[in-house]
Order: C-alpha cells, then structure tokens, then sequence
C-alpha cells in the first residue's frame, strides 16, 4: 500500500534564498503526504539556512541539517545516509516539482514492482524579461508502459536518442543506492553523468513513466551556468575513462556494451564545443584514441575520425551545424 510508504526527498541547499521557498512549498504541499524532506545547508553563506530552519520548526516532516560546503555531490551523499524513506527523490533547490508529482511516481514503482521509476522534466529558461519564458520538455525515457532491467532500459534510452542523465529525473529505491554503495563523486562537475548510468546498470526494474513532474529553471547564476569550463571538460573526460572501464567488465552482450561505450564516445568529443576552444589545453589533456576506439554507430565513427586528425575542425564542423 502506498500511503504506507514513505519516501524521502533530500534538497541539497546553497545560494538560493531567493527561490528556496518556491522549492520547499512544491514538497511540504504534495498530495502524498508521507514523506520526509532533507535538507542538506551545505554552508550557504546568504539567508539558506535560515529558511530551511523555519521550514523545519513548522513542519514535522522537515529536517534540516548545516554542514560545511563540499558540494553538490556531497550534500547528496549527506542526505542519502540520513534518508529512511523506501524510495529517494533528489530535488535541486532552485528547482520545484508538481503537487501530485509523488503520488503519481510512487503508484507507478508500487504497481511494477520498480527499482527506479522515471518521468519527464520541464526545462524553463528566462530571458532578461520575467515574461519571456521558454519551455522545454527533456524526455524521461525512450519506451513507456514498457517494465525493463537497468541494462536495457539504458540501451534503449541510447539508441532512441532519449538518455536523460538528471539524477532529478527519477526516484529510486534507497537501498538500491545503498546496498550497491553507489554515492555521488565529490567535487566532479557534471555528476550526473557519472553517477547516473551505474545505478541504472544496477537496476533490475525499471519504468517509464510520461508525464512531466519536475520543473528545472535555467539561473544565470546557478552552478550550472557559472561552471569552470576546463574543468567541466577534465571532469567529463574523467567521466568517460571511469565508465569505459567499468563497461568493459560488465557481463552482458557485446552489442550492448558497444552502445553504451559509443554514448561515451560521443560526449568525450563533444567536450571541444564546450566554452572557448584551447588548443594547448587540449594536446594535454586528450586521448584521441577514446573515441575511435570507443565508436559503434558510423556515424560515431566518422566523427570520431574527423576529432582524432583535428579537434579544431571537427568543434568548427559540430558549431557549424549545432
């Protein structure tokens, strides 16, 4: 029965006094009422951790905890310790989720039996002017109504062109994420791309479910936005090295695996388009040989060609048709 269940939903918080309100209110205000919500202060130095103190005086089900900034990957990591909950959401703290958005999730894993159940997210970029809103729908899944293993649900999100890796855009039972030990890396940019994909490969239920649930804002002063380019690039890099390895000792199909080593391919060569091109940078840092060994799909190949005889002209071809 799911009003028996309880799920856990850990915001990690940092420079948001702003909007944090708008985040907390979309939780406490959810038509499923028994959750738990974590929030993770992770040092903020504005008003957070305030909010996040009034929030908890008022409302039982609010914990909030202050611990010294370690990032976003760290505050995550503090909340999963202390989460009881049968499932985990993630909800970033300059973001919020629709009123019904539980419910409806925590139906769909109860019906199905589900180890991870995944669902739609809205993206909304506002321009300089508060009434110029753009909207974007990023996919949860590729197949829906469709009940696979973490491996298959992968491969089809990677051949349909469909892989989300937002941590944000699925729940997940707790103890897949703490039996298996799979936390998120600290100080990694872009931890979603390496955290993402393992907990999926240690799924044996997953679904898709269509309906948009979360609502990510695009903030010119978010992490996102204010990212260390090279150090985005590093970390990617990074990314795709660690899980090369770890497909490599993974017991499925060779096709399969092939697959999910072209996904990395293509978003170790994309690094290049990522800020102003270095090419000094670049001669240091790249193993030009990552993707032509990595490539499955021709089309992969191809590029992967072009990146390895020059980078410069295959991120000028790439912007060119972006």
């Amino acid at each position: 029965m799911i009003d028996k269940c309880l799920v856990s939903v850990v915001v990690p918080v940092y420079k948001v006094e702003k909007c944090l309100r708008r985040c907390i209110d979309s939780i406490i205000n959810q038509t499923f009422t028994q959750i738990e919500i974590i929030l993770v202060n992770d040092g903020s130095p504005d008003g957070s951790g305030e909010i996040c103190d009034k929030y908890s005086m008022q409302d039982r089900r609010v914990k909030a905890f202050h611990k010294e900034n370690g990032g976003l990957s760290d505050a995550r990591n503090y909340g999963i310790d202390r989460a009881k909950g049968e499932y985990i959401l993630f909800v970033d703290s300059d973001d919020y989720i629709e009123f019904d958005a539980i419910e409806k999730m925590l139906f769909y894993a109860n019906r199905h039996s589900l180890d991870v159940v995944c669902a739609d997210m809205c993206k909304i970029s506002e321009g300089n002017s508060k009434s110029v809103i753009k909207r974007t729908t990023l996919l949860g899944g590729a197949s829906k109504n469709k009940i696979m293993t973490g491996e298959e649900y992968l491969v089809d999100c990677i051949y349909k062109k469909q892989l989300s890796v937002a941590a944000c855009t699925r729940m997940y039972k707790t103890q897949l994420i703490k039996k298996n030990k799979i936390y998120f890396k600290k100080g990694l940019l872009h931890e979603d791309e390496n955290w993402t994909p393992k907990i999926l490969l240690a799924a044996n239920r997953i679904g898709y479910f269509n309906f948009v649930f979360y609502n990510y804002i695009i903030r010119e002063d978010s992490i996102t936005q204010a990212v260390n380019k090279k150090k985005h690039i590093s970390d990617v890099m990074i990314t795709c090295e660690e899980l090369e390895s770890e497909y490599n000792k993974l017991l499925i199909s060779n096709k399969n695996k092939r697959i999910l080593k072209d996904y990395l391919a293509r978003l170790y060569i994309n690094t290049c388009t990522y800020g102003d091109f270095d090419k000094k940078f670049y001669t240091l840092k790249v193993d030009r040989l990552f993707a032509l060994r990595n490539s499955f799909f021709i089309k992969t190949k191809l590029e992967a060609l072009i990146f390895y005889f020059s980078i410069e002209l295959y991120r000028n071809i790439k912007l060119k048709f972006k």
